[in-house]
């Protein structure tokens, strides 16, 4: 809402009243007798009592209910200023932008030369985004109260929003010539000169900033800045040289020749300046962070700016140490520099100072997650659920983190909160139902596995992790082997080298009892395998022994148990020389 409409509150509401509720003669409102038709005896009963039950609802805070009222009243007394006026106002609390400005329009066009309503329509404009014709309601107003100072505020806002950098301009000047001098009207019209490129009436305007304020550093660092944009050395040299004559111990004069000395490529004494600046408590802290993000981009290329950060965030630590804004940059800068461990410890003694930055715990669990700490995931993400219950992001991590620990049932309930979570996420809502297909097998209810999987394939056919993960567990229970067969063929096929899909293609062809195809793809898995995984081995072995080839089932068998791993019945297998299921 704009300023302006408190303004009006108190005054609508008692025309509003007076309008409705009292015998209105021609010669006192003339304008409100014809919005209103005359009500029978009946009408006006109903008509007061659901009007004032439409303001109860309206300042209980239940604007449903209030429109509902008003809506009714409109059915009584279809052309009530009053009633319009304040469903203009529900309708922009609720969102509602046509409608707000249809039945702010229909009041100003009943009475146009009224004030208070001129004022709302304006108002109704500005929170529309209706800038332009804000700025004629604005213009109107001025017309008829030449000395009413907000409306020049909000025409020259109006203004500014519609890009007429002109019409600002004038507004602002008819605003000084009324007020007298005033430092932010001055500061803005100082801006708009420099973006209009009106040279001449910036400068000056810079030059009363400065006299105006003559312990304001900033007003001397601004007319030094606009001399340089100028080409006008020598006149911003000058201002630079008082100023570290005047001030040689202030921290923002320090922080201003920084500037000066970067542009005219002395980069020492600007670091130098910088320093000096950053070790000073009296520059507040946002200062310090505006500068640090400007230079953290630059630092990734840039081997001598990387230095400085560093000399900076250890200069930051002991000048700032209790703000957490210290320690999230210093991770920011650390992550950027793939030093994740440090970033974290610098983020969790952020969150230890205010642990109510949910992008800050954000950055700590994706760390967890890339390091693969797995106690630190189920630590930071439990933590983080609590503070933040409807964030997708820590119960998802705190899902994975649990299956990783083999604790099902746990891993199950964050997930399943995590899905519930992740509407219009899509690629996340993919990834949490593949991890609860393997969550649920694991758990042993494979009919909620095979609906998982199921799901997520929907939303992404191609997903091969899935693809992979259901079709070998459906051949491990021997169910649907011919639907294992094609999803893990289609993984193969787009990944040929990979020993996890070959291997898993290569066991569903044996447990459909293919053993020669079977042997085939088993064996590029081991080819392709760096690890030489015991299964894989194990697997290779089983083939071979159901296809009558002994002594190569036995060799890949002992290969498999030296690297020891394997099922529980390798063993067995070994020893008896034979394949046990």
């Amino acid at each position: 809402m704009y300023k302006s409409w408190k303004n009006i509150a108190i005054a609508v509401w008692s025309v509003s009243m007076f309008a409705t509720s009292c015998n209105i003669t021609k010669k006192s409102v003339d304008k409100e007798v014809f919005t209103s038709k005359t009500l029978s005896g009946g009408e006006k009963v109903a008509f007061d009592e659901t009007f004032f039950a439409g303001m109860s609802a309206k300042y209980s805070g239940n604007f449903k209910g209030a429109t509902a009222y008003f809506q009714q009243c409109l059915t009584i007394d279809a052309n009530n200023v009053a009633v319009k006026y304040q469903l203009s106002n529900l309708f922009i609390q609720m969102g509602y932008n046509d409608q707000a400005v249809q039945m702010a329009e229909e009041v100003v066009a009943a009475i146009p030369d009224n004030r208070w309503y001129l004022e709302n329509l304006g108002a109704v404009y500005m929170n529309t985004k209706n800038h332009t014709q804000a700025a004629e309601v604005y213009e109107q107003l001025i017309k008829k109260s030449p000395n009413e100072l907000n409306y020049y505020y909000e025409l020259g806002s109006a203004y500014l929003y519609s890009n007429n950098g002109v019409g600002a301009i004038a507004t602002y000047e008819s605003l000084e010539a009324l007020t007298g001098y005033d430092n932010s009207l001055s500061e803005q019209l100082y801006k708009l000169y420099e973006y209009q490129g009106m040279d001449v009436k910036a400068e000056t305007k810079l030059v009363e900033l400065k006299e105006k304020n003559p312990s304001e550093i900033r007003y001397v660092s601004m007319l030094a800045s606009f001399y340089k944009k100028r080409g006008e050395t020598d006149k911003a040299i000058g201002l630079y040289e008082t100023l570290k004559m005047e001030h040689p111990n202030d921290p923002y004069v320090k922080l201003a020749l920084y500037e000066y000395y970067t542009e005219i490529g002395q980069k020492e004494e600007a670091f130098k300046n910088l320093e000096e600046a950053f070790g000073s408590k009296d520059v507040n802290i946002d200062s310090k962070m505006g500068i640090l993000l400007a230079l953290l981009d630059v630092s990734v290329k840039d081997a001598e700016v990387k230095a400085e950060m560093y000399e900076l965030l250890e200069v930051l630590t002991k000048t700032n140490p209790n703000d957490a804004k210290t320690w999230a940059i210093y991770g920011d800068f650390l992550y950027g520099e793939n030093k994740k461990k440090e970033a974290r410890t610098m983020y969790l003694k952020s969150i230890d100072i205010d642990n109510s930055k949910y992008q800050v715990w954000n950055q700590v669990l994706f760390i967890d997650s890339e390091i693969n700490d797995i106690d630190a995931i189920i630590k930071h993400s439990t933590a983080c659920s609590e503070l933040f219950p409807n964030q997708v992001l820590p119960h998802y991590f705190q899902g994975l983190g649990q299956l990783q620990k083999k604790n099902y049932t746990k891993a199950i309930s964050s997930l399943e909160m995590a899905k519930e979570l992740s509407y219009g996420m899509p690629e996340l809502e993919i990834q949490i139902m593949a991890n609860l297909g393997d969550a649920y097998y694991q758990s042993g209810n494979t009919q909620k596995a095979w609906l998982a999987y199921d799901h997520s394939l929907r939303m992404k056919p191609s997903n091969d992790y899935v693809l992979n993960n259901y079709a070998y567990f459906l051949s491990v229970e021997g169910e649907q082997l011919d639907k294992a067969e094609e999803m893990s063929k289609r993984t193969v096929n787009r990944n040929p080298k990979s020993a996890v899909y070959l291997d898993t293609y290569g066991w569903i062809l044996f447990r459909m009892g293919n053993f020669p195809e079977a042997i085939k793809y088993l064996q590029q898995a081991v080819d392709n395998d760096p690890q030489k995984s015991a299964e894989i081995m194990e697997h290779l072995g089983d083939a071979q022994f159901q296809n009558g080839q002994k002594e190569e089932a036995m060799i890949n068998w002992k290969a498999a148990e030296e690297k020891g791993g394997g099922t529980d019945k390798l063993a067995d297998k070994i020893k008896y020389n034979k394949y046990i299921p």
